[in-house]
């Protein structure tokens, strides 16, 4: 099976306009595409807000895909109504100067995924207008999906059919470029070959998530893997001693504060970056043993560039990182040494001590976390470890939709309360 598609050569053309209209065809075939919108622009945010006084902040759970939950979440934290009562009119921000920290894992486990990001974007870009905003912090199901592991994927169908719309859009955005340079006729029928690079395995997904992507600069980039507000850290799943000290300043004065910036920039430096060599989005190719073995490639080069802050177990001792005190080094998405057991005390005999000593060099009180799912938001290690994923996504089983409520009075003095 032959692959190859070259351009159609112009019949009244010179020989320097052939070389042109070759040209722009590689490039178009090596240039990763872009989106033709901004539909899923997240608005930057800062990774450490002071604290300030009356300021409220509201911290939402894992998402996992369910667009409906996480309206009800919305809601109940008052930044959200629609012009009519019907869900699919436009969303109004009516938070003001509130942020809100999505804690990770919109991804997986759902039908909704891209639909619940649009609406975080585009709550996140009103914000901004009137002081608020809106942080998303990675989950281990964003790393997942940028390494290109689709394994949570709701469903064969249902968890791509939006995606599959994306694509299609996608399709001609890609067309039309090409278009441009062979003819309308031939890029409209070439328009969707950018997918055969993928090799079957959920294309619009993979190259909506891949480092260097569709959504790597718009969104991805300005997410955050942990960040401060108030007197408050937010992390999918936790932060150790041995996170910081990995992400610390060669000077070891350095505090927690320089670590959480120095993780936050390898997340993005990563997102940012092509890791591979195999862009083809022209869909030329010798044979299908070509397209298995580059898709492959692909995937491998994504996996072995995905810093220490986004791997999963193993990670750092990969990168020869080995922890002084030998405790849980697993990665700020994956941990779950402060999580579980789930609705009980942690029963890791060091996790006191590392929250305690995590809290104290980033100088706040307390972290809130997602990843282990909880019967209900709790409090665990004399109230500084807040765990907020309570499982109220369908895929989860639909656990009580509640939200983590922090405000501060008029001399800065914080708050925490749960909205149920």
């Amino acid at each position: 099976v032959r692959f190859t598609v070259l351009p159609p050569t112009p019949t009244s053309t010179t020989s320097s306009t052939s070389t042109t209209v070759g040209s722009s065809v590689e490039h178009f075939r090596t240039t990763p595409l872009s989106l033709p919108h901004s539909l899923y622009t997240l608005p930057p945010t800062n990774e450490i807000i002071p604290s300030k006084p009356h300021q409220r902040i509201v911290a939402l759970g894992d998402v996992h895909g369910d667009y409906d939950q996480l309206l009800v979440a919305l809601r109940l934290a008052r930044v959200l109504k629609f012009d009519s009562n019907n869900s699919n009119s436009t969303p109004r921000w009516i938070g003001g100067e509130t942020m809100v920290v999505q804690i990770g894992d919109v991804l997986d486990r759902g039908d909704g995924e891209l639909r619940a990001t649009r609406l975080l974007c585009e709550l996140g870009r009103q914000a901004e207008v009137v002081g608020g905003g809106v942080t998303m912090l990675f989950g281990n199901h964003e790393a997942l999906n940028m390494e290109g592991m689709f394994d949570y994927v709701w469903g064969t169908k249902d968890g791509n059919t939006e995606f599959e719309d994306f694509g299609a859009s996608m399709d001609a955005a890609a067309g039309k470029r090409l278009g441009e340079v062979v003819g309308e006729e031939v890029g409209s029928k070439m328009g969707n070959r950018w997918r055969i690079q993928y090799a079957n395995h959920e294309p619009a997904r993979w190259s909506a998530y891949e480092p260097g992507g569709l959504l790597a600069r718009p969104l991805l980039s300005r997410m955050k893997v942990a960040a401060v507000v108030g007197r408050t850290v937010f992390v999918h799943a936790g932060l150790t001693p041995q996170h910081l000290e990995y992400y610390k300043d060669n000077d070891d004065n350095s505090d927690g504060r320089t670590a959480l910036t120095n993780m936050n920039r390898a997340a993005r430096e990563y997102i940012l970056t092509t890791h591979h060599k195999f862009t083809n989005n022209t869909g030329q190719y010798e044979s299908v043993d070509q397209v298995v073995k580059e898709a492959n490639k692909r995937l491998s080069a994504n996996a072995d560039a995905l810093p220490f802050c986004l791997g999963g177990r193993g990670t750092a001792a990969k990168s020869g990182f080995t922890s002084k005190t030998g405790n849980d080094a697993e990665s700020p998405v994956w941990t779950r040494l402060y999580s579980s057991p789930p609705n009980v005390p942690p029963n890791n005999p060091f996790a006191q001590l590392d929250i305690d000593t995590v809290l104290a060099s980033l100088d706040v009180d307390r972290m809130v976390m997602g990843h282990t799912p909880q019967r209900h938001i709790n409090a665990a290690l004399q109230n500084k470890a807040w765990r907020i994923d309570t499982g109220s996504s369908k895929g989860m089983g639909f656990g009580p939709v509640e939200v983590l409520e922090i405000t501060s009075d008029a001399h800065g003095k914080e708050t925490v309360s749960i909205l149920k």
